[in-house]
């Protein structure tokens, strides 16, 4: 299976098992649980941890995923692949992907562009009346008027915006230590990472769950962390902050902007999580070990899927012809056949059927006014490379004996050699 879909595979799988507990469990789910999941999910959508499979050593790889010995010769067609020459040895590619990997690069540039736009404007307007936390480095607060939520936002450089009037009650204090848990988790980091993976897997609609779900489950861990010493009431008035901010006129979301309370989607749910008592997961301790088996069940799996790109030592452009194929014998069969042939008297060797094989030094004839002899036989060509190998090529033949006049011609098979054993 191609790397890519590996990767999403991968990716999807911690992804999928935080949406049926976040469904499942309802009120008991745990945010910090699910986030470690979605941070999971997230390194495997971006890591190619299958390409490991490489630098492993050949007895473990023998081992793991011991090599399948084709029986007979491969057929590989050639309709005009994109080819990258790799270690003297040339990966094919469809020719589809060079145009689609140039749309989807365009795309990403200018989406980045656009948002890189839109934060410079935001931090240069920010950093006008910014005043830098005493107890905090690189963590600047400031209060704006109009504004639909606190919010928190920087990566390097981070911004608590508070709200100038704050409505039901005077929490600046509380709002303040939500936000920033926001920056002593990363989440503005983790976020960017979230629209990296859609950058990369736009095709899987999970991918788009995934910074939904975060954006989400990051709330839930901030709230649980302000909330874990306060008492009922104080947990009343928490609430109450969440239903008020999250009934102003909604914000606009942004991937590297971490909001109070965004909007009212799943607000009932949040405000439950705030005011339910706090109960001992079952497990919970274990769940670091779950994580762990997990991670190395869909690591050791993908890469048993992986299938390389199709290489070959030779270069299909100068050997096929559009819609042309080669039939080649892979590593770990060995055609009988083609090691009886002698190619020491010329490169071109024809053997009729139930006869010996004999050297030909030149098809080239007269058919004019020949009286044809056609003969059926396999002709095989012997042709070196630059780097010390050759290949051989056989093709079922029917020719005239006389006039070397050729009726028709079908490869059969055809075998690569790192080293030239002839």
């Amino acid at each position: 299976m191609p790397l890519l879909f590996l990767m999403d595979i991968a990716g999807t799988v911690p992804l999928v098992i935080c949406l049926m507990l976040w469904m499942i469990q309802k009120n008991s789910f745990q945010g910090k649980i699910g986030l470690s999941l979605l941070k999971l999910s997230i390194f495997f959508y971006l890591v190619p941890v299958q390409l490991i499979y490489y630098v492993l050593p050949n007895s473990v790889v023998e081992f793991w995923k011991p090599t399948v010995y084709v029986e007979g010769p491969v057929r590989e067609y050639y309709h005009n692949e994109f080819i990258v020459p790799y270690h003297q040895q040339y990966m094919w590619f469809p020719s589809w992907l060079l145009p689609a990997i140039g749309i989807w690069g365009c795309c990403i540039l200018l989406f980045i562009v656009l948002q890189r736009k839109k934060y410079r404007k935001l931090v240069k307007t920010l950093d006008a009346c910014a005043v830098p936390d005493k107890n905090r480095k690189a963590v600047y607060r400031l209060s704006l008027k109009n504004i639909h939520s606190p919010y928190s936002v920087g990566f390097l450089k981070n911004y608590i915006v508070m709200p100038e009037e704050m409505g039901v009650l005077d929490s600046s204090k509380i709002l303040y230590e939500h936000e920033l848990c926001h920056i002593k988790n990363k989440d503005t980091w983790y976020k960017f990472l979230c629209v990296a993976a859609i950058c990369l897997h736009f095709y899987d609609p999970f991918v788009y769950i995934l910074i939904f779900m975060y954006n989400e489950l990051c709330e839930y861990v901030c709230d649980a962390h302000v909330i874990k010493n306060l008492d009922l009431e104080e947990r009343k008035k928490y609430a109450q902050l969440l239903v008020y901010f999250a009934g102003n006129e909604t914000g606009t979301f942004a991937p590297w902007e971490n909001n109070f309370a965004l909007s009212k989607l799943n607000i009932k749910r949040r405000v439950t999580y705030v005011m339910r008592k706090e109960k001992k997961v079952v497990g919970e301790k274990l769940f670091p070990l779950f994580l762990g088996i997990l991670g190395m069940v869909i690591w050791t799996t993908t890469i048993w899927a992986y299938e390389p790109p199709k290489t070959t030592w030779w270069n299909p452009k100068e050997e096929l012809a559009e819609g042309d194929f080669m039939e080649f014998t892979p590593e770990g069969y060995e055609s009988e056949l083609i090691e009886e042939v002698d190619f020491s008297k010329s490169d071109i060797v024809w053997q009729e059927n139930g006869k010996e094989a004999e050297p030909v030094y030149s098809l080239d004839g007269n058919a004019d006014h020949c009286i044809h002899d056609y003969r059926q036989g396999l002709i095989s060509y012997h042709t070196r490379n630059n780097t010390g190998g050759c290949t051989v090529t056989r093709y079922e033949m029917t020719k005239c004996k006389k006039c070397q006049n050729i009726k028709s011609k079908e490869i059969y098979n055809s075998t690569s050699y790192k080293i030239c054993p002839h």
